[in-house]
């Protein structure tokens, strides 16, 4: 098995206040990423 990479940009709905990643964006980013990864993947 490979390893899987994925390239994103961070969105500024994505940023708290301390201009750090929110756990909230890891999550989207995490979700869309596993997306990708199915569509991608073959049986």
């Amino acid at each position: 098995m490979g390893l899987f990479k994925y390239k994103t940009h961070i969105r500024y709905q994505d940023i708290n206040e301390n201009n750090e990643l929110s756990d909230k964006g890891i999550l989207n980013i995490l979700s869309e990423a596993a997306g990708v990864h199915s569509k991608n993947i073959r049986i």
